[in-house]
């Protein structure tokens, strides 16, 4: 195989966001033992390791178990949206159940991206809106008529930031990043900003996004769409002979893929003969909301959001000029929504395998939390998928 800031002060104080969602344990049993990496664990030919079953879910344990029909799940912490049926609970707004993400319209609107922030969309689990697809815009748009309303990024320099850990923002360069314009390639159309720009988005969708002041337009407050994320981890430690790994299933897959995180660092064609060994792959992202439902369980239950981490996923090249990317289901590149982050993939010639980086800021800059081609040499992480088996 192959191996291959100084940013803008933003004015506003932005609210601490405990996203991410949890997910159905991969059942122990389904996965063989993982071979390890540094010579300390089970070998490729050593028998298998011997081990306690992991406790029965229940509601009540901080673990949200998709399978057992479960949305949220706090555990010990202060209930925030959710019920005791750990079912999540959204009065006078929409909940999408692709994320279990509740959307309100919150009255009388906002000024200013830091009065949105500061005074209508505050709590440990809430936001000002962002939107990771075109699809999660229409369900949100079509449930709420917000009419205008402002999108939870702000301008850094030449870019856009999210106002959420774990989550990108935008510039002309970032392919993996989204936002509503017909050609997303072009810089938002403008409305004089006058100082550090912002984003106003429209309940129509078939009207552009703009670039707005971030203290408002004069006389106008734009609606503040605050979007409150689950409580609960997906992920629990699961036996694969490898201690550090951790199984889970997502919303945007469930039912069809589960997935294991190896925090053990290898080479790229180590994680992918590991990730054959269980039966499936590295991770082939489908689609944006899988990509970031994904990267906020792995970046902020597993990893920790405020620690540098990379993962390899299932994107290389298959030839030695380094330019036809594909995935590990033998799709092309361009079979599902892109993953790259700004100026990516960058062209160094020969093989190599796409790996996703956060550098640990809060909130990360536009290109952490995509696919990026590594410079040199290296061993991270990896997330294996795996088919959802017979229980």
């Amino acid at each position: 195989m192959r191996l291959r800031l100084d940013r803008l002060a933003v004015v506003v104080a932005l609210a601490a966001v405990a996203c991410a969602g949890a997910l159905a344990l991969v059942p122990t049993g389904c996965i063989p033992d993982l071979p390890s990496n540094d010579g300390t664990g089970v070998g490729p030919d050593a028998a298998p390791t011997e081990a306690a079953p992991p406790p029965a879910p229940y509601c009540g344990d901080g673990i949200v178990d998709l399978a057992m029909g479960e949305q949220c799940d706090p555990g010990g912490a202060t209930p925030i949206g959710c019920t005791p049926g750990c079912k999540i609970e959204c009065d006078a707004g929409f909940h999408w159940p692709l994320n279990d993400h509740c959307y309100v319209d919150v009255p009388q609107g906002a000024a200013s991206i830091s009065e949105a922030i500061g005074t209508r969309c505050t709590g440990s689990t809430t936001h000002v809106v962002t939107f990771a697809s075109a699809q999660e815009l229409a369900a949100v748009v079509g449930a709420l008529d917000a009419s205008t309303f402002w999108v939870g990024m702000y301008q850094a320099v030449s870019k856009y930031d999210s106002v959420t850990t774990l989550e990108p923002g935008w510039d002309p360069l970032c392919g993996g990043c989204f936002v509503q314009e017909p050609d997303p390639t072009q810089p938002l159309p403008s409305t004089d900003a006058g100082g550090q720009a912002c984003v106003e988005g429209f309940s129509d969708l078939d009207a552009s996004w703009e670039e707005v002041p971030c203290t408002g337009i004069p006389h106008v407050r734009l609606h503040a769409i605050c979007e409150r994320e689950p409580q609960g981890r997906l992920s629990q430690p699961c036996t694969v002979g490898d201690a550090s790994a951790e199984c889970f299933s997502l919303r945007a897959t469930v039912g069809t893929k589960t997935y294991v995180y190896i925090k053990t660092a290898a080479p790229p064609d180590y994680a992918e003969q590991q990730c054959e060994s269980l039966g499936g792959t590295l991770v082939v992202l489908q689609s944006r909301d899988e990509r970031e439902q994904l990267w906020k369980e792995v970046g902020g239950k597993i990893a920790g959001a405020a620690t540098p981490f990379s993962i390899w996923i299932g994107l290389s090249t298959r030839d030695d000029a380094g330019l036809d990317w594909v995935w590990a289901d033998d799709a092309s590149a361009d079979a599902y929504a892109s993953p790259w982050a700004d100026r990516q993939p960058r062209d160094d010639g020969g093989p190599a395998q796409a790996f996703m980086y956060n550098n640990g800021g809060t909130p990360p800059v536009v290109d952490d939390t995509l696919a990026r081609v590594p410079a040199a040499a290296a061993d991270y992480a990896y997330v294996c998928q795996l088919p959802v088996r017979d229980r």
